[in-house]
């Protein structure tokens, strides 16, 4: 039997399983892959609300990357919420220093679906000058993408001069995600060194759903550990992602949740 892709997810842990690491491990499990966590904060949050988050220190979120890398070969990275500027020093000294060879994903996480605030402006600084550089993949919302261009993005044409701007500032490829566009409702926008395409959705999805993009981001990582090519990777994981949120479910309170044990659809 051929082992399972091994995939490294890095994030902050949240108890309620809508987000974070959880809700990755449950996407890479379910296309297939093997999932290792490197948890960089604890959070108190459930569907309704962010109610607090405590950043690990960089030292243990050190210790965290050499244990499992000293023990696992890791295929693919998919990097989300670094709440603090020594948090991204700490992984980007890893990176630069060669300590993985494989693609890396980064979802930039920086509010909550409830609407917190997640990171501030020094982290931001970070993301942009020490991070990006370093990414295979980067996959931000349009308000996202804003934060990390300095740019209003409300067109589809706005959201390609985005993601062209983050591929001339490192980044190989930019998928900025279009379920936020004033005009649109779903279009997405990749864009590489060689060009752009647009994706449209399939189908409209009405509702708000926690942990769609970490989902998202885990998915491509997943595949990419796989060894597919970057848009075949994109458009199975959006499939895979429409079909978990046709099967959302309100556990709790607030958000809905994606669903598990979902079919796995191909592109």
């Amino acid at each position: 039997m051929t082992p399972p892709s091994v995939v490294l997810t890095i994030g902050g842990f949240d108890g309620s399983g809508g987000a974070g690491t959880l809700a990755d491990a449950r996407a890479i499990q379910l296309n297939g892959g093997y999932s290792c966590a490197i948890v960089t904060a604890i959070t108190a949050q459930n569907t309704t609300s962010v109610d607090h988050i405590e950043p690990v220190s960089p030292a243990l979120i050190r210790r965290q990357l050499q244990c499992v890398v000293e023990d696992f070969q890791i295929d693919a990275i998919k990097i989300g919420m670094l709440p603090t500027v020594e948090c991204v020093d700490t992984l980007t000294r890893y990176l630069g220093a060669g300590g993985f060879r494989c693609p890396v994903v980064v979802d930039p996480v920086m509010c909550a679906t409830s609407g917190g605030q997640l990171i501030n402006d020094d982290v931001l600084g970070a993301l942009i000058d020490r991070l990006v550089p370093l990414t295979t993949l980067i996959t931000p919302n349009v308000a996202e993408a804003g934060e990390l261009t300095n740019r209003l993005i409300k067109t589809i044409e706005q959201a390609v001069e985005a993601g062209r701007q983050l591929v001339r500032m490192g980044c190989k490829h930019v998928l900025v995600k279009g379920g936020h566009l004033d005009v649109d409702r779903g279009t997405d926008v990749w864009c590489h060194e060689d060009g752009f395409e647009t994706f449209e959705p399939t189908e409209v999805q009405d509702g708000t759903v926690r942990g769609t993009g970490c989902m998202l981001s885990s998915a491509i990582a997943c595949y990419l550990a796989q060894g597919r090519p970057m848009r075949e990777a994109i458009l199975s994981s959006k499939a895979f992602v429409n079909r978990a949120i046709a099967n959302r479910h309100s556990l709790g309170k607030g958000t809905a949740l994606t669903a598990v044990g979902i079919q796995v659809p191909r592109a």
